[in-house]
């Protein structure tokens, strides 16, 4: 018998298949719990791949055909004769208004090239411009061929300029999708109109390398500034996005590690509760020549089998959700870079199940296979008690209330994530702890329920582990569903920070005095601020009424108090300023404060003397009555600024807050539905566990129905068992998650807008009755089963054990 062992790979496969088929049930509900919670990191991790990269690519992806990139103030005709320049058209884009009989757009202006390579634009109706009195727009714009448009530049630097529509055009996932109307000339016409023509896009010949083509370049044409080929140029790009990209990637990059923590946790019990099960039949393993390397690689075997169809479902997952999510992103106007599942991912995600497998099963499986092979010993139990979790809640529950305070989500998610772990080490012994108290009232209330509670305070240690499981489960429900319900309802007041002003018209001319009372009687319109230029040698900016400018912006950050000045993050940078120090305006000493990016340097107008503003009003700050319902207004402000100056502009983010707003619900809603999944398989853990229980105590329940106790009788108490485990687990889950989802909530939004009222009860009751419904049903199996074991105790033979007394001879 011993020599059977020299030849370990057909025996060691043998037993693995028979291991695998034996206890299936139980490796079937953490290889799911370990599928999810990697397929939840992996769509984590390609949402922030391809969030970012098709920011990058909108900011570049009219450049994919472009060789060579040049820069600065050169002869467009000398740079087409350099030796292996195919095509040449200028890279400036002009912010525009277009005028047209039905209707007036801000958007902008690009040339549009020759026929060649350099022509990105995809024609959708009529035919291309050919002449400097043609031009193409954007086909989303309204426009329709045919129609005269007038043309002005933003500033009135050049006279406005006129032209018919011949075709409409297809921008496509570019920058231009971004503007409200989109207009490209012929040739340079436009840059030349209104621009300096300082960037170049050029192609190269058929068989001219672009380095080469660069340093002719170089070399050949004066006035070159920069120089580089278009690959380096597109490589320069950095990854860019919204800010709330990197909100949304870190909070489920926390969901899926601390759904991985959960699927560790199921894997370690199941593990522990199989092999613990089982030390009798690996001692006798032991006994019959077989060594620990041997056992352990049988047992390693089976943990690949468990990984490798883990982390197969867990690809299918990841790739219909990433693909699902990321066409939903796409339609609403958030630029996505891959909407097809990349390979990469797909191993990311098997590693990620081989990782989570290996540790999970590494401490039983050493456990069993040192067990001495002529005792037994007692089945493995998992460690129910340790002092770690006291600090690591301790240090959470620190950095969650320093986010808050700081309003910063990463501190918070930090926080949150080292209390989720400190939940998971204490729950097995939170769960007495909170059972306890009811013991005497449910005794009091009969048998049944005195067995019941009895039975749930001295649960079983995987029982324990198992609700801990589903506690966190809860928990980490909870606080999704708390935290997005009220980001979805504090959305508008992130936005207001992010956007404080819907509209701002800009005018090159004087207005008459009556000029704001037009803008003002424009439906739709709920205010208007007059703001007035300035110019010193260091800053260029408006000078606003503080009053009005709180009336009109929806958040205080757009709106300066005296003796300050409100800059961009841009603008601090530029004038090298830090939030709070003192800088010289003209005569003025003004304290810098940091003000929505984007927005131009504003003051209080009790600065004005001092900074030398101007007497007549220079541009409107405009409020609307509703900005989500916005666009028809600001298509009627945009014809009242055009009466009032045909070289005005109107500019807004209106559709940007509505893309945002969407962007952010659709995936929160994602994230939920894969945060279901885990909940269903905790939820079958308690069942499963109810199950072990039950034929742990085995005798027990036979002692039972010797003494009189009906069979259902006995169904009731196991079935009761497992609502108290259940109730307790899901109870403290929702207060955890309703603690930590208004935590996180406030680390985005700030504590000003958070509020009580605005969690949702009704939704996270909904949680706690689905778990506690969940453990009923999942206990009927096994108490029905419990109720039918006759008054012996009988144990079953599995294929396992058949397996291994046929090694034993």
């Amino acid at each position: 018998m011993v020599s059977a062992w020299r030849t370990p790979r057909p025996v060691t496969t043998s037993l693995a298949w028979a291991l695998a088929r034996a206890d299936g049930a139980r490796f079937l509900v953490a290889g799911v719990a370990v599928a999810v919670a990697v397929a939840h990191l992996v769509v984590a991790l390609a949402l922030a791949d391809g969030l970012r990269a098709g920011a990058a690519d909108v900011a570049t992806a009219h450049q994919r055909e472009t060789d060579v990139l040049v820069t600065g103030p050169l002869d467009p005709a000398v740079l087409g004769q350099v030796p292996g320049v195919a095509q040449v058209v200028s890279d400036d884009t002009v912010a525009v208004r277009v005028d047209a009989e039905h209707g007036t757009w801000s958007g902008v202006a690009a040339s549009l090239a020759t026929p060649g390579p350099l022509r990105w634009q995809t024609l959708s109706a009529g035919r291309f411009a050919e002449t400097p009195g043609e031009v193409v727009v954007s086909d989303d714009a309204g426009v329709a061929i045919g129609d005269a448009v007038r043309i002005a530049s933003t500033g009135g630097v050049a006279a406005p300029v006129g032209a018919t529509v011949v075709g409409l055009v297809d921008v496509g996932d570019t920058a231009f999708r971004a503007s409200p109307v989109a207009v490209f000339g012929y040739e340079q016409q436009w840059t030349r109109q209104f621009a300096s023509d300082a960037t170049w896009r050029v192609a190269a010949a058929a068989g001219t390398a672009p380095d080469v083509l660069v340093e002719r370049i170089r070399t050949s044409v004066p006035g070159v500034d920069v120089v580089v080929t278009g690959e380096e140029a597109r490589a320069e790009m950095p990854p860019a996005g919204p800010g709330w990209i990197s909100i949304v990637v870190l909070v489920m990059l926390c969901f899926a590690a601390v759904a991985a923590l959960v699927a560790i946790s199921i894997v370690h019990h199941t593990c522990a509760v199989v092999l613990g099960g089982r030390t009798a039949e690996l001692a006798a393993l032991r006994r019959v020549g077989a060594s620990a390397a041997q056992v352990r690689g049988a047992l390693a075997v089976t943990g690949a089998m468990l990984a490798a169809a883990s982390s197969a479902l867990a690809i299918v997952l990841a790739a219909v959700a990433t693909t699902a999510l990321g066409g939903v992103l796409h339609d609403v106007g958030v630029p996505f870079a891959h909407s097809e599942f990349r390979p990469l991912w797909g191993l990311a995600g098997a590693g990620a199940g081989f990782a989570v497998i290996a540790v999970a099963s590494a401490g039983p499986v050493l456990r069993a296979t040192g067990a001495s092979r002529f005792v037994p010993g007692a089945p493995a139990r998992v460690r129910l008690r340790s002092r770690a979790h006291v600090a690591l809640a301790v240090a959470g529950a620190a950095l969650t209330v320093l986010g808050v305070v700081r309003t910063d989500i990463r501190i918070a998610c930090a926080g949150g994530l080292a209390t989720f772990v400190a939940l998971m080490l204490a729950a097995p012994t939170l769960l007495p702890f909170v059972l306890r108290p009811l013991r005497r009232r449910l005794s009091a209330a009969g048998p049944i329920a005195d067995l019941a509670i009895r039975a749930a305070t001295r649960a079983s240690g995987h029982t324990r582990m198992t609700a801990s499981a589903l506690m966190v489960c809860v928990a980490l429900s909870s606080t999704a569903v708390v935290g997005a319900t009220m980001l979805r309802e504090n959305t508008d007041d992130l936005l207001d920070e992010y956007y404080p002003v819907d509209l701002t018209a800009t005018f090159p001319s004087p207005l008459p005095p009556l000029a704001r009372d037009v803008v003002a009687a424009v439906g739709g319109v709920s205010d208007v601020a007059s703001l007035r230029a300035f110019e010193t040698p260091e800053i260029s900016g408006y000078v606003v009424d503080a009053v009005a400018a709180r009336d009109v912006a929806r958040h205080p950050v757009a709106a300066p108090a005296p003796g300050t000045i409100v800059l961009s993050q841009y603008d601090l940078a530029r004038l090298d300023l830090t939030a709070g120090e003192t800088t010289e305006v003209g005569d003025a000493a003004l304290v810098a404060v940091r003000g929505p990016d984007g927005s131009p340097p504003v003051v209080a107008d009790t600065e004005a003397a001092a900074v030398g503003a101007r007497e007549e009003v220079s541009a409107f700050w405009i409020r609307l009555s509703d900005p989500h319902g916005g666009a028809s207004a600001a298509e009627a402000v945009t014809a009242a600024v055009a009466g009032l100056d045909s070289a005005s502009t109107v500019d807004g983010p209106l559709p940007v807050r509505d893309e945002i707003g969407t962007a952010i619900g659709t995936t929160l809603v994602a994230s939920l539905g894969v945060l279901s999944v885990v909940f269903v398989v905790a939820v079958a853990g308690v069942g499963n566990s109810v199950a072990l229980t039950t034929r742990e105590r085995a005798g027990e329940s036979a002692l039972l129905r010797i003494i009189g106790l009906g069979r259902r009788q006995l169904r009731r108490a196991v079935l009761g068992e497992a609502v108290l485990v259940a109730a307790a687990a899901t109870l403290c889950g929702a207060v955890f998650g309703v603690v930590h989802g208004v935590a996180g909530a406030a680390a985005v939004t700030g504590l000003g807008p958070v509020s009580v009222d605005a969690v949702p009860w009704l939704a996270v009751g909904g949680i706690v009755v689905a778990g506690v419904a969940g453990g009923l049903v999942a206990a009927v199996v096994p108490a029905a089963r419990a109720a039918r074991r006759p008054h012996g105790v009988r144990r079953r033979r599995d294929a396992a054990t058949r397996q291994i007394t046929t090694a034993s001879g």
